[in-house]
């Protein structure tokens, strides 16, 4: 996966890892074709705005570089308009996802890219705690924190939101 941007990484590995895939990080464009040498990886995401060496180039090097490999690259992108998708396809990507990443779009681009299939099974949750065992009305949050949550919430920032929860849970 190809992103400079921490968070975006952070989530789209914990969608891949949750389902055994293993992941491979790179920062920029310069950085995922040192590491594709290194791997060759079935599959890349790949972010297009990027610094050092953006997607696009990133994408037409490893095509020239790597010719014999079947690459299976799929954009990584917040917007997908109709001219973009085209010059996607006319580089030969697999697909695009949209940003915020929804695990539902990644896994079917990996079922129709490389013809993985996923095995769902049915979790029966339960709580040893009811809703009667907690008086929610007795918990005092710092507002400071719940700012901080909101304000990860709306930025999608999942690393955030995760340290302010831990921070909460303490």
């Amino acid at each position: 996966m190809v992103d400079d941007i921490e968070e975006n990484r952070d989530v789209l590995k914990k969608l891949l890892v949750d389902v055994g895939i293993d992941v491979i990080e790179a920062i920029n464009g310069q950085d995922a074709l040192n590491k594709y040498r290194d791997h060759h990886p079935d599959m890349i995401f790949m972010d297009i705005q990027m610094p050092v060496t953006d997607g696009v180039k990133t994408i037409r090097r490893l095509k020239e570089d790597y010719s014999e490999d079947p690459l299976k690259i799929v954009i990584n992108s917040e917007s997908a308009l109709k001219h973009e998708r085209e010059r996607y396809d006319k580089l030969g990507c697999a697909g695009i996802v949209l940003k915020p990443f929804q695990s539902e779009q990644i896994y079917s681009m990996i079922h129709e890219s490389l013809g993985v299939e996923f095995e769902y099974e049915e979790i029966e949750i339960t709580s040893k705690l009811t809703e009667k065992a907690i008086d929610y009305t007795q918990i005092n949050l710092p507002e400071k924190q719940i700012k901080k949550v909101k304000a990860a919430l709306e930025l999608y920032n999942i690393t955030q939101l995760d340290k302010n929860i831990n921070m909460l849970e303490t």
